[in-house]
């Protein structure tokens, strides 16, 4: 019987760690260039992988930098994000436990795809009380960029699995970008940085608001 894999992305699609991440970002980058970056400027690189996208806030904003500046803004971001976590109750957006409830009655594999190092990622599922739903967490190494994150987590998901259909869900252009780029079908989510509108414009197979509309994604 043929086998169908859900790939879910971590921050924006399972639990709501969005301001815990500007709030650690902003420290970081405070912290490294003795500047303030607006929030909307430290969104604007979410759904990349912990390694990227400093450069585009750098140089939004007209700040020098080299790879020597980014690599500390990713340590520090790393530390600021587990001192902030531990202030908030991390917990599931509306309907994902229930989406993931319905899955594993299907008997489908389910996997998480996220630009998160390994320890942190482990460390938000298990502070929401998901991390058992996940047999597979693909993270980024320290060199990734998106698409190399779900093309690899698409062949652990295949080769573990022998999945024939696989499915990305998640909450920002970059992750149908990337679902598409390794032929797989999309869902994008519009319960973080992301509106409707934005995420359409990326033209992935479904999109809805919000998790607890999962009976029209199944």
């Amino acid at each position: 019987m043929p086998k169908t894999a859900w790939l879910f992305d971590v921050d924006g699609t399972l639990v709501d760690t969005v301001a815990i991440h500007i709030v650690a970002y902003r420290a970081a980058y405070q912290l490294v260039t003795e500047k303030i970056i607006p929030d909307n400027v430290i969104a604007s690189r979410f759904g990349m992988p912990a390694t990227k996208g400093h450069d585009l806030v750098f140089s939004a904003i007209k700040i020098p930098f080299s790879q020597k500046t980014i690599d500390a803004v990713v340590v520090e971001h790393q530390r600021f994000f587990a001192e902030e976590s531990k202030k908030h109750k991390i917990v599931p957006l509306n309907g994902v436990v229930d989406f993931l409830v319905a899955l594993q009655k299907q008997n489908v594999c389910l996997g998480v795809v996220t630009g998160n190092f390994e320890v942190p990622a482990s460390n938000i599922l298990k502070n929401a009380g998901l991390l058992g739903f996940f047999p597979v967490i693909g993270c980024d190494s320290g060199h990734d960029d998106r698409v190399s994150i779900v093309k690899r987590t698409v062949v652990i998901m295949q080769r573990k699995f022998s999945c024939d259909k696989i499915i990305v869900v998640g909450d920002t252009p970059s992750d149908v970008r990337a679902g598409k780029a390794a032929k797989t079908k999309t869902v994008a989510v519009a319960s973080g940085s992301f509106s409707v509108s934005s995420l359409k414009k990326e033209k992935p197979d479904v999109v809805v608001k919000s998790l607890k509309d999962y009976p029209a994604i199944m």
